[in-house]
Protein backbone atom coordinates (compact mmCIF):
# COMPACT_ATOMS: atom_id res chain seq x y z
CA UNK A 1 0.00 0.00 0.00
CA UNK A 2 1.32 3.30 -1.23
CA UNK A 3 1.63 6.27 1.88
CA UNK A 4 -0.83 8.94 1.89
CA UNK A 5 2.21 11.01 0.72
CA UNK A 6 3.97 9.27 -1.70
CA UNK A 7 1.93 9.76 -4.50
CA UNK A 8 -1.17 12.07 -5.19
CA UNK A 9 -3.96 9.88 -5.75
CA UNK A 10 -7.47 10.81 -7.66
CA UNK A 11 -9.07 11.11 -4.06
CA UNK A 12 -6.53 13.65 -3.12
CA UNK A 13 -6.80 16.09 -6.09
CA UNK A 14 -10.52 15.99 -5.17
CA UNK A 15 -10.23 16.77 -1.90
CA UNK A 16 -7.40 19.62 -2.55
CA UNK A 17 -10.26 21.26 -4.88
CA UNK A 18 -12.89 20.92 -2.73
CA UNK A 19 -10.93 21.79 0.07
CA UNK A 20 -9.33 25.02 -2.51
CA UNK A 21 -13.06 25.68 -3.08
CA UNK A 22 -14.36 26.20 0.19
CA UNK A 23 -11.39 28.44 1.42
CA UNK A 24 -12.08 30.70 -0.87
CA UNK A 25 -15.59 30.77 -1.40
CA UNK A 26 -16.52 29.38 2.17
CA UNK A 27 -13.65 30.63 4.86
CA UNK A 28 -15.42 34.19 6.40
CA UNK A 29 -11.91 33.91 7.69
CA UNK A 30 -9.52 33.62 5.54
CA UNK A 31 -11.51 36.11 2.90
CA UNK A 32 -11.13 38.33 5.53
CA UNK A 33 -7.92 38.29 5.99
CA UNK A 34 -6.79 38.21 2.55
CA UNK A 35 -8.62 41.29 1.58
CA UNK A 36 -8.12 43.22 5.04
CA UNK A 37 -4.42 42.27 4.58
CA UNK A 38 -4.16 43.31 0.89
CA UNK A 39 -6.27 46.29 1.05
CA UNK A 40 -3.84 47.60 3.47
CA UNK A 41 -0.94 46.59 1.32
CA UNK A 42 -1.99 47.80 -1.96
CA UNK A 43 -3.28 51.63 -0.28
CA UNK A 44 0.08 51.37 1.36
CA UNK A 45 1.61 50.79 -2.34
CA UNK A 46 -1.17 53.77 -3.79
CA UNK A 47 1.02 56.12 -1.21
CA UNK A 48 4.40 55.26 -1.90
CA UNK A 49 6.42 55.33 -5.17
CA UNK A 50 7.39 51.82 -6.26
CA UNK A 51 9.67 50.66 -9.36
CA UNK A 52 7.98 48.66 -10.88
CA UNK A 53 4.47 46.99 -11.48
CA UNK A 54 6.42 43.28 -11.81
CA UNK A 55 7.75 43.85 -7.81
CA UNK A 56 4.42 44.54 -6.70
CA UNK A 57 2.55 41.16 -8.07
CA UNK A 58 5.49 39.67 -6.40
CA UNK A 59 4.83 40.79 -3.28
CA UNK A 60 1.26 40.34 -3.42
CA UNK A 61 1.39 36.66 -4.27
CA UNK A 62 4.02 36.20 -0.99
CA UNK A 63 1.52 37.77 0.88
CA UNK A 64 -1.10 35.24 -0.40
CA UNK A 65 0.83 32.54 -0.01
CA UNK A 66 2.00 33.10 3.69
CA UNK A 67 -1.69 33.78 4.54
CA UNK A 68 -3.29 30.64 3.24
CA UNK A 69 -0.62 28.56 4.44
CA UNK A 70 -0.98 29.77 8.13
CA UNK A 71 -4.86 28.65 7.18
CA UNK A 72 -3.98 25.77 6.03
CA UNK A 73 -1.76 24.79 8.85
CA UNK A 74 -4.96 24.98 11.30
CA UNK A 75 -6.71 22.39 8.85
CA UNK A 76 -4.44 20.07 7.67
CA UNK A 77 -1.65 18.27 9.93
CA UNK A 78 0.24 15.94 8.13
CA UNK A 79 -0.43 16.16 4.54
CA UNK A 80 2.31 18.06 2.72
CA UNK A 81 1.93 16.90 -0.34
CA UNK A 82 -1.65 17.86 0.02
CA UNK A 83 -1.33 21.34 1.23
CA UNK A 84 0.99 22.05 -1.43
CA UNK A 85 -2.02 21.11 -3.92
CA UNK A 86 -4.30 23.18 -2.14
CA UNK A 87 -2.10 26.01 -2.07
CA UNK A 88 -1.46 25.93 -5.21
CA UNK A 89 -5.06 25.49 -6.36
CA UNK A 90 -5.94 28.67 -3.96
CA UNK A 91 -3.35 30.61 -5.77
CA UNK A 92 -3.96 30.23 -8.95
CA UNK A 93 -7.87 31.28 -8.43
CA UNK A 94 -6.98 33.90 -6.10
CA UNK A 95 -4.30 35.06 -8.90
CA UNK A 96 -6.98 35.42 -11.52
CA UNK A 97 -9.59 37.13 -8.85
CA UNK A 98 -7.59 39.82 -7.63
CA UNK A 99 -5.25 40.36 -10.76
CA UNK A 100 -7.54 42.33 -12.73
CA UNK A 101 -8.45 45.27 -10.48
CA UNK A 102 -5.17 45.27 -8.42
CA UNK A 103 -3.73 46.18 -12.10
CA UNK A 104 -6.44 48.11 -13.41
CA UNK A 105 -6.34 50.04 -10.10
CA UNK A 106 -2.40 50.21 -10.43
CA UNK A 107 -2.36 51.32 -14.50
CA UNK A 108 -5.12 53.75 -13.48
CA UNK A 109 -2.77 55.58 -11.09
CA UNK A 110 0.87 54.85 -12.81
CA UNK A 111 0.03 55.06 -17.00
CA UNK A 112 0.22 59.46 -16.44
CA UNK A 113 3.17 60.62 -16.46
CA UNK A 114 1.65 64.39 -16.17
CA UNK A 115 -1.03 65.49 -13.44
CA UNK A 116 -2.92 66.74 -16.90
CA UNK A 117 -3.38 63.33 -18.22
CA UNK A 118 -5.97 61.26 -17.24
CA UNK A 119 -7.27 57.69 -18.62
CA UNK A 120 -10.67 56.98 -19.37
CA UNK A 121 -12.41 55.05 -16.69
CA UNK A 122 -14.59 53.52 -19.30
CA UNK A 123 -11.75 52.05 -22.30
CA UNK A 124 -9.13 52.68 -19.53
CA UNK A 125 -6.50 53.02 -22.90
CA UNK A 126 -7.19 56.34 -24.30
CA UNK A 127 -6.52 60.05 -22.69
CA UNK A 128 -8.97 62.13 -22.10
CA UNK A 129 -9.62 65.71 -23.30
CA UNK A 130 -10.86 68.86 -21.50
CA UNK A 131 -12.04 71.87 -23.40
CA UNK A 132 -15.07 74.15 -23.01
CA UNK A 133 -16.37 72.05 -19.63
CA UNK A 134 -16.53 69.13 -21.61
CA UNK A 135 -14.67 66.01 -20.52
CA UNK A 136 -14.06 63.67 -23.39
CA UNK A 137 -12.79 60.77 -24.69
CA UNK A 138 -12.45 59.51 -28.46
CA UNK A 139 -14.35 56.15 -27.16
CA UNK A 140 -17.78 58.08 -27.17
CA UNK A 141 -17.41 59.44 -23.65
CA UNK A 142 -18.61 62.55 -22.98
CA UNK A 143 -19.04 64.56 -19.40
CA UNK A 144 -19.69 68.04 -18.27
CA UNK A 145 -17.18 68.84 -16.04
CA UNK A 146 -16.53 72.60 -14.86
CA UNK A 147 -13.19 71.71 -12.97
CA UNK A 148 -9.80 70.38 -14.12
CA UNK A 149 -8.77 67.15 -15.45
CA UNK A 150 -6.52 66.25 -12.29
CA UNK A 151 -9.81 67.09 -10.28
CA UNK A 152 -11.93 64.86 -12.02
CA UNK A 153 -9.18 61.88 -11.61
CA UNK A 154 -9.35 62.58 -7.65
CA UNK A 155 -12.85 62.22 -8.03
CA UNK A 156 -12.68 58.41 -9.55
CA UNK A 157 -9.58 57.75 -7.01
CA UNK A 158 -11.58 58.48 -4.43
CA UNK A 159 -14.10 56.24 -5.83
CA UNK A 160 -12.20 53.66 -5.69
CA UNK A 161 -10.53 54.06 -2.35
CA UNK A 162 -14.14 53.73 -0.57
CA UNK A 163 -14.78 50.59 -2.23
CA UNK A 164 -11.63 49.08 -1.75
CA UNK A 165 -12.78 49.92 2.35
CA UNK A 166 -15.72 47.54 1.34
CA UNK A 167 -13.11 44.74 1.58
CA UNK A 168 -14.17 43.76 -1.71
CA UNK A 169 -11.27 43.26 -4.54
CA UNK A 170 -14.19 42.20 -7.51
CA UNK A 171 -13.90 44.55 -10.48
CA UNK A 172 -15.25 48.30 -10.02
CA UNK A 173 -17.26 49.04 -13.13
CA UNK A 174 -17.40 52.64 -14.40
CA UNK A 175 -20.63 53.11 -16.36
CA UNK A 176 -22.38 56.40 -18.43
CA UNK A 177 -26.02 56.99 -18.07
CA UNK A 178 -27.74 59.26 -20.84
CA UNK A 179 -29.68 62.05 -19.30
CA UNK A 180 -32.65 63.21 -21.07
CA UNK A 181 -32.53 66.93 -22.68
CA UNK A 182 -28.53 66.60 -22.11
CA UNK A 183 -25.87 66.10 -24.83
CA UNK A 184 -23.53 64.95 -22.29
CA UNK A 185 -23.51 61.64 -19.77
CA UNK A 186 -23.89 60.61 -16.17
CA UNK A 187 -20.89 58.50 -14.88
CA UNK A 188 -21.04 56.42 -12.22
CA UNK A 189 -19.32 53.69 -10.27
CA UNK A 190 -20.88 50.36 -9.84
CA UNK A 191 -19.64 46.75 -7.59
CA UNK A 192 -21.93 44.13 -8.87
CA UNK A 193 -20.14 41.63 -6.11
CA UNK A 194 -20.55 43.81 -3.09
CA UNK A 195 -23.16 45.85 -4.31
CA UNK A 196 -21.13 49.04 -4.05
CA UNK A 197 -22.50 52.53 -6.03
CA UNK A 198 -21.62 55.98 -6.03
CA UNK A 199 -22.32 58.40 -8.60
CA UNK A 200 -18.96 60.45 -9.76
CA UNK A 201 -20.73 63.36 -11.87
CA UNK A 202 -24.60 63.68 -11.94
CA UNK A 203 -26.70 65.88 -13.94
CA UNK A 204 -28.90 67.89 -12.72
Amino acid sequence: MLSPNSKTTVEQKIKARNCALLLKNGSPKLKTLLRERCRLRMKESRENAFSSSRNITIERKQLITTIVNEELAQQIDDDIELHDIILKEILNNWDEWQNEEFERSMDYMMNADDENQVFCPICECNLLTLQENIISCCCGLRLYYPKTLPEFYDKIQASMNVHDQQNCFAKLQFYTEPKFGFNVLALNAICTVCDYYSPILELI
